[in-house]
């Protein structure tokens, strides 16, 4: 039973730091965030044509889901997706959201180490900050070295903790 989950959303929201406006904000600067870093390699793989109509495409899937988002969550008054896909379309649809999600949040971990390790290491195609800094013999300069401690020194520390209300000050939003 998801409702009191839900209303303990519902309560969240009603702080300004947690309320749907910030949390919109947030979702919104990822999107384009992750959308200006992949951009590039697009654009190079399929070409100029190619590459914008593909853009357009997903642009018209992402405001087609967007929309059907805020129409049935106004619906089913509630701002948990969860709750509301479980209303709508029963319990074992809500299990196929939650399975998806997962597969999704590792996926975008696995893509955002790999532009994490380019960055800080490079590639074949260009030096990264700590090869600009040190030898590329160094361990820091190696991919995996660095990525790892990224990994379990900075995101193993903050997914560990019991509640994301201490990243609200973090945010831009």
């Amino acid at each position: 039973d998801g409702h009191g989950r839900e209303s303990e959303y519902l309560d969240a929201s009603s702080k300004e730091a947690f309320g749907v406006k910030p949390q919109v904000i947030n979702l919104g600067n990822t999107i384009v965030g992750a959308g200006l870093m992949a951009l590039p390699k697009v654009v190079q793989t399929l070409g100029i044509v190619t590459g914008v109509i593909s853009l357009f495409v997903v642009l018209m899937c992402t405001i087609k889901t967007l929309n059907y988002m805020l129409v049935e969550s106004t619906r089913c008054r509630s701002t948990d997706f969860a709750a509301v896909v479980r209303q709508r379309l029963g319990t074992k649809a809500a299990h196929v959201l939650d399975f998806s999600i997962v597969v999704n949040n590792v996926g975008l971990l696995i893509i955002y180490l790999r532009i994490i390790g380019d960055v800080l290491v490079g590639n074949a195609e260009y030096k990264g900050i700590i090869t600009d800094f040190m030898s590329d013999k160094s361990l820091l300069a190696q991919p995996y070295f660095s990525v790892g401690i990224i990994t379990f020194g900075v995101l193993l520390p903050l997914c560990s903790l019991e509640k994301m209300d201490a990243l609200a000050a973090a945010s831009a939003s």
